[in-house]
């Protein structure tokens, strides 16, 4: 908490332009080791543990692993590594949920890293809206909602490598407003308030197949961080006009997930702060920048639009306009043609629904992906639409490529540390782990025998690390020297699927050649791995992982086949 303050007090003598993060997902993975490599305390570390008899490996193993891992929340969590290691003013947001773990703990939502923040914002979520007007005549929207959650802050300090400066990351988790009375009896006032209860803990759970639950999360996620981030921006410049916020401040958007963080703050801009609807778009374009994870059009996100009308009707309604607004715009200059149509933040049919990502990247004054070839996917397939419309007003460059990478010192320093050594023999010296690029150095070795030879060494050590947690944990013994294929499961269903037709077709191959002709047609002996993600993704990913422990089990009962093919389904992360 000490180290947030004196980052934050850092910042705020400076005046630096700060750079919010907005995401669902972060997957740290474990942080005990990392902090004690970002504190350079690597040496003193391991002597006072081996002066107590003990192995550090034992010690970092103690501390549970990430309950899921996703691209997006890899991402997330590697950008608020480097930029605590960059010395940068970001600060994350995301959901605290509650998971198994949590459920069978004696102190559910506790984590050693986290410090509970006395922040709090109110989340309002149904009821309606009504017009009115102001004490100069304009008219304005009301929004009187009818339930209300409590959104209360658990704050982590996200250390960086050979640096003091720390980023902070705040987490949301949902509490009821008003407690439960029994004293006052009204049975449709106690059903009413027991129905609130329950949506709210399904807001601090994850997983749910309902668009309701999913669009209540989304929004209590977004409302909170907003309503921090103005609080933020107001405590620090109380003469600063909300039209100077896009100078002082800027919000990175992770996935279409999060994307009703713009309608929210057009809501508090227009309805609270009383901004004319122009000013306040003018401030809302220049604030957000988006981040899309996925390519595939059926994976985006889309809302129904009588959910939004039950669940969020104010919010609905400024999406409305948006479009309208916008549409109007593009008929201007394209005419009323199906590009142009293509273009709206509404998708019709038979259930009419909200383009979620549609509306992120219409508020995005940068929109890009996590690679180059991602990237070009990005514009010139999902969103090749707004790619033309920005070139309509010489903005070619909204869509742009900013790489998404891991964090060096978590997945390679800490995750391998023989390679890791290897590395910094050959390197030199370990300023790799915080400019990356001194890796092209590597290239000066990768004809060199003794060093091929190092790393393969590296490599076998680690792949006989991995048949020895496979044996001692799952009780499958797999040879080291195989094939080792991993695939995660997460939340996207195509690839896992992909994998279990391969492994499937490759067991009937196996099934279908004669024994004596097996070992040359299968010279290469495989291990396919497949971690699943903690139950993510809702029912459907659910029963696909059902399916994958039946094909395990018929794959390495099967004595034909168990000498060139394996299959090992880990239930947790390692």
């Amino acid at each position: 908490a000490k180290m947030m303050e004196e980052s934050n007090a850092f910042i705020v003598s400076r005046g630096y332009k700060r750079a919010y993060v907005l995401s669902l997902e972060y997957s740290f993975g474990r942080q005990f080791e990392k902090v004690i490599t970002d504190l350079e305390a690597e040496e003193e570390y391991r002597d006072a543990i081996e002066s107590f008899g003990s192995k550090q490996d034992m010690v970092f193993s103690v501390e549970p692993d990430c309950v899921s891992y996703s691209n997006c929340g890899l991402a997330a969590a590697a950008l608020l590594d480097a930029a605590a290691s960059a010395n940068l003013p970001v600060q994350g947001f995301g959901l605290r949920l509650q998971t198994e773990r949590d459920e069978a703990s004696e102190a559910p939502g506790s984590d050693p890293w986290e410090v509970k923040s006395d922040q709090q914002h109110r989340v309002h979520f149904g009821g309606r809206t009504e017009m009115y007007n102001d004490d100069c005549g304009h008219m304005r929207v009301r929004w009187v909602a009818c339930d209300t959650a409590v959104a209360t802050a658990q704050d982590t300090a996200v250390t960086g490598c050979g640096t003091t400066h720390v980023v902070p990351f705040r987490r949301w988790m949902a509490e009821c407003a008003e407690e439960i009375s029994f004293q006052d009896f009204s049975e449709a006032r106690v059903l009413r308030a027991l129905e609130v209860a329950q949506w709210m803990r399904d807001i601090n759970t994850s997983g749910s197949d309902s668009a309701e639950m999913r669009l209540r999360q989304q929004y209590f996620f977004c409302s909170a961080s907003i309503q921090d981030i103005l609080h933020s921006y107001r405590a620090e410049h109380p003469q600063g006009a909300w039209t100077t916020m896009p100078e002082m401040i800027c919000i990175q958007l992770y996935e279409s997930q999060t994307a009703l963080a713009i309608p929210e703050l057009m809501r508090l801009l227009v309805d609270v702060e009383m901004l004319p609807w122009d000013e306040a778009w003018a401030v809302v374009s220049k604030l957000f920048f988006y981040t899309a994870f996925s390519v595939q059009a059926e994976a985006q996100n889309r809302c129904p639009v009588e959910v939004m009308r039950r669940v969020l009707p104010r919010h609905l309604q400024i999406i409305e306009e948006i479009n309208h607004r916008f549409l109007d715009d593009a008929r201007r200059v394209w005419g009323d043609v199906p590009k142009t149509w293509q273009l709206s933040l509404f998708e019709e049919g038979s259930v009419k629904r909200v383009r979620m990502d549609h509306l992120a990247v219409l508020a995005s004054g940068k929109v890009t992906g996590v690679s180059e070839l991602h990237s070009d996917l990005v514009r010139d397939r999902l969103f090749q639409g707004f790619h033309h419309w920005a070139g309509e007003h010489d903005n070619w460059y909204k869509f742009t490529t900013i790489t998404s990478g891991a964090s060096p010192r978590f997945w390679l320093h800490c995750a391998n540390p023989p390679l890791s050594q290897l590395i910094t023999q050959a390197v030199g010296c370990d300023e790799w782990l915080t400019e990356f690029g001194r890796l092209d150095q590597l290239r000066e070795w990768e004809a060199d025998a003794g060093f091929q030879e190092d790393w393969w060494s590296v490599k076998n050590l680690a792949k006989k690390r991995v048949a020895d947690w496979v044996r001692t944990k799952m009780g499958i013994r797999v040879v080291p020297a195989w094939l080792f294929d991993l695939q995660v499961m997460a939340k996207g269903e195509r690839p896992v699927l992909m994998f279990l037709l391969f492994i499937v077709q490759r067991y009937l191959a196996i099934k279908a050649t004669s024994p004596n002709d097996r070992i040359h047609q299968f010279p290469v002996r495989r291990v396919c791995l497949m971690a699943n993600s903690c139950g993510e993704g809702g029912a459907r990913m659910a029963s696909l992982q059902g399916v994958v422990q039946r094909v395990a089990g018929v794959v390495n009962c099967d004595d034909d086949v168990t000498g060139f093919l394996k299959m090992v389904v880990v239930e947790q992360p390692a």
